[in-house]
């Protein structure tokens, strides 16, 4: 699946050059220009910067990410990084991390794998096989295995449909399925989880919820939480909230990094990753949630462009 491709003028293509030059001077000169790197990468959309890192190649031989790894420190060294990667680029790294930590991140790979569109995790595959040497899904049998991995493969491999596939009447008929102890053994089952939770579209997740809560009377998202064990729990539930409401999922996400247990990654992966897609959404979604604006939440003990290249990523 290919990035949506912007319209460039020839002035645009220009200015975008003078970045490249303005953020390699940026690096190099007598003091590392925070101010400046920090206007490149605020200024810019991830389309913008992967001409940037093209431009920057072409007129001194060398990555400019390597340059930042080599020239700048701690958080602002990463976030750098991060942002002149294609989200695919991006995600492969995280995933990469998260399944050889020592215990497995379970939280980076269920948010990944639960909240990418259809097709994407192709894409982020053949970037991961490019940096590591190994296919995802090859590392995701070595490190994860069980359901669990299963569950993931199957993520990979499957197409979710863009619209509505199902009648109200075969919805029923899979919400009386789940009711009847699919849940219970969706373990068991990996063709009925592939059924139900990647083979329908946002739409048809609706319609088998509407019908499981009239079946049931129990809310769908509740019904997992009580009757699916450990991961493949919190996979399913993820699925389901972020398919269906993924701006509300992702605000859910930063208010928990942010008020219980501090996550830097997460805060940046999350603000990174959907700063062009719904970061206007899940600001309304937060402020409900908190009943305060994100941007005034964002983490500005820094005191410098790591904190502020944050909180414009948050008003995007």
């Amino acid at each position: 699946m290919d990035q949506p491709q912007q319209n460039y003028t020839q002035e645009d293509i220009e200015d975008l050059h003078s970045y490249s030059t303005k953020f390699h001077d940026a690096l190099f000169g007598e003091q590392i220009d925070e101010i400046t790197i920090e206007d490149v990468l605020t200024s810019t959309t991830n389309e913008g910067r992967q001409l940037i890192r093209g431009f920057y190649k072409k007129a001194y031989n060398k990555s400019i990410q390597d340059d930042i790894n080599a020239k700048l420190k701690d958080k602002l060294r990463q976030l750098s990084i991060d942002m002149f990667d294609t989200p695919y680029e991006y995600d492969a790294r995280e995933l990469h991390k998260a399944l050889n930590s020592l215990t497995n991140d379970d939280n980076v790979i269920i948010e990944i794998f639960s909240s990418r569109p259809s097709g994407y995790l192709e894409i982020v595959d053949k970037a991961y096989s490019s940096f590591f040497n190994i296919s995802l899904k090859e590392e995701i049998e070595k490190q994860c295995g069980g359901e669990f991995g299963e569950y993931l493969i199957a993520l990979m491999e499957v197409a979710r449909p863009m619209e509505q596939t199902i009648s109200g009447s075969e919805a029923y008929e899979l919400g009386e399925e789940l009711k009847n102890g699919g849940l219970e053994t969706m373990g068991n089952n990996i063709e009925k989880f592939k059924q139900i939770f990647i083979e329908k579209s946002r739409e048809d997740l609706i319609l088998i919820s509407r019908a499981y809560f009239e079946r049931s009377k129990k809310n769908l998202y509740d019904a997992i939480e009580t009757e699916v064990a450990g991961k493949n729990r919190r996979l399913l539930k993820a699925i389901l909230f972020a398919i269906i409401t993924p701006a509300q999922y992702f605000a859910k996400k930063l208010s928990k990094v942010l008020h219980e247990q501090r996550d830097d990654d997460t805060i940046r992966r999350v603000l990174i990753s959907r700063a062009e897609i719904d970061m206007y959404a899940i600001r309304d979604y937060y402020f409900m949630e908190m009943n305060n604006e994100l941007r005034s939440e964002i983490p500005e003990e820094d005191e410098g462009a790591y904190s502020r290249i944050l909180i414009n990523l948050s008003m995007k």
